[in-house]
């Protein structure tokens, strides 16, 4: 391993190895390796076509990045503690490889500018990474609902029963819940389409550089409009921290749901066995801590983002070293909704009904909101029929009998406006399907939201391909690499 340098060794030579140690952000950004030898390439394109390197400099620069990014992806590559950060790791480690050739490529830009532009760049590699292990839940969500269509199951209001609703109707609760926050990643994927670079310091770079030349080439819509504010912001940052925090909150709010309805006192839905474990003094135990730490690590991608954004709040306009730490959190939020995501469609995919249970646990009292409505239908001020019936449930509970098992005489003095079959024509089914308004719970109603939702499913699909397809060409153009093959 050759020796590291520093880039203000001219000026600060004596600066002490455990501060190095201390500031290093090596362990974090060598994520972004790929992005800035990318960035590298390009950048060094851009300085031969301005005339500042020669072209062989720049094609020993270009070929060596290559070869470089190859023993990277064989696991040949070796990082010093020295190296502060990876942008100095990488010109260490190319200079190993073609000579003082290496330095030429930082001409006219800065850390500040380059950390900024990697990170961009690798956060709209893992937003589509993301979106596509939420379309493979999706796709294992869909199949459920699919297969327990006709199911009926009683929908909670401060978690009590309140109505008769499809199981599928709760599946794309959950479904069309979470899709919001494929809406939010792609706000934020966009919003890392602009080019950072040539920002430099916080200036702007002395060189004629073609900011625009360098957005296309590196994937970005057009350049920033201030360098000030580029090298100021982590705006991108915090969008893709919050837009995790929901996905977490929202798969937090699905976890919550399936614990309880695995419960022996619900008993819904059976867990499949290999995602729970037991106790270490209770045999009989079954614990759903899969489901139970999406729900504590939720908590964890909510600090997160709490974290960047107190850190933001104290800094004046410009770069202050502060704003490393914002990979910190990024990153840690990245890899808990990933490692979550991974593993829930096979989790979802095994999930078992128990039908019979479900159907035990509907109370007749679900139908009091059909039976209102029914005297409003026929004339009755809805506020005076939900007083009857309000009187009807209290006259039941008071004889420890159900709604329906009430003498009809008894329920005619009260409710007055109905005949002795209307009343016994009430069930969980048509009060199912009396709700055939969309958005709602009937059984056409919901097959329309399962179709709606395939369909913007194909959309979403279609953006996840091309922009992979998109991503990839930069990376295989400058350094033969494909970050979706890692």
């Amino acid at each position: 391993m050759g020796k590291s340098f520093r880039a203000w060794q001219g000026r600060l030579p004596d600066t002490k190895r455990e501060l190095i140690e201390f500031s290093s952000s090596l362990d974090l950004d060598r994520r972004f390796f790929l992005q800035d030898s990318c960035l590298n390439s390009v950048y060094a394109e851009e300085l031969s076509l301005i005339g500042l390197i020669s072209k062989e400099d720049f094609e020993v620069i270009k070929s060596g990045i290559k070869e470089l990014v190859k023993a990277y992806l064989n696991n040949n590559v070796e990082f010093s503690n020295q190296d502060e950060d990876i942008h100095m790791a990488i010109e260490r480690l190319l200079s190993e490889k073609i000579g003082e050739t290496a330095f030429k490529m930082h001409a006219g830009k800065s850390r500040n500018d380059q950390v900024i532009t990697d990170f961009k760049m690798f956060l709209r590699i893992e937003i589509l990474n993301i979106l596509t292990k939420l379309n493979n839940f999706f796709d294992s969500f869909l199949e459920i609902s699919q297969r327990y269509e006709d199911v009926i199951m009683p929908a909670y209001t401060h978690t009590q029963q309140a109505q008769p609703i499809i199981f599928s109707h709760w599946v794309f609760a959950h479904l069309y819940s979470l899709f919001e926050c494929v809406k939010k990643l792609i706000e934020v994927y966009e919003s890392c389409r602009m080019l950072p670079l040539g920002s430099a310091a916080i200036a702007g770079s002395a060189f004629n550089l073609d900011r625009f030349r360098l957005a296309k080439k590196l994937g970005f819509e057009a350049p920033t409009f201030n360098s000030i504010e580029t090298i100021s912001s982590r705006d991108f940052a915090l969008d893709f921290l919050y837009a995790l925090a929901t996905i977490s909150i929202k798969l937090s709010c699905l976890a919550q749901d399936l614990i309880t309805f695995s419960t022996s006192e619900y008993g819904f839905i059976n867990l499949p066995d290999e995602f729970c474990t037991g106790s270490s003094i209770m045999p009989q135990k079954k614990n759903p801590d899969f489901l139970e730490l999406i729900r504590g690590r939720s908590s964890i991608v909510i600090g997160n983002l709490i974290s960047l954004l107190t850190l933001m709040k104290g800094l004046s306009i410009g770069y202050h070293r502060d704003l490393q730490e914002d990979k910190t959190v990024v990153f840690s939020s990245l890899d808990i909704v990933s490692s979550i995501l991974v593993l829930l469609p096979e989790f979802i995919s095994k999930i078992n009904l128990n039908v019979e249970k479900i159907k035990q646990s509907l109370n007749q009292g679900l139908l009091a909101t059909d039976i209102a409505d029914y005297l409003a239908k026929n004339g009755v001020p809805f506020r005076e029929a939900h007083s009857r019936v309000g009187s009807l449930v209290r006259l039941a509970e008071e004889k420890g009998v159900k709604i329906f098992e009430l003498d009809f005489e008894d329920v005619r003095k009260i409710l007055k406006d109905i005949d002795f079959n209307s009343y016994r024509n009430f069930d969980f089914v048509s009060s199912v399907n009396a709700r055939n308004i969309y958005g709602g719970t009937s059984k056409s109603s919901v097959k329309c939201q399962r179709d709606q939702f395939i369909e913007i499913k194909k959309d979403f699909v279609s953006f996840i391909e091309i922009q992979k397809k998109k991503e990839s060409y930069i990376y295989i153009q400058a350094i033969d690499a494909n970050p979706f093959d890692l």
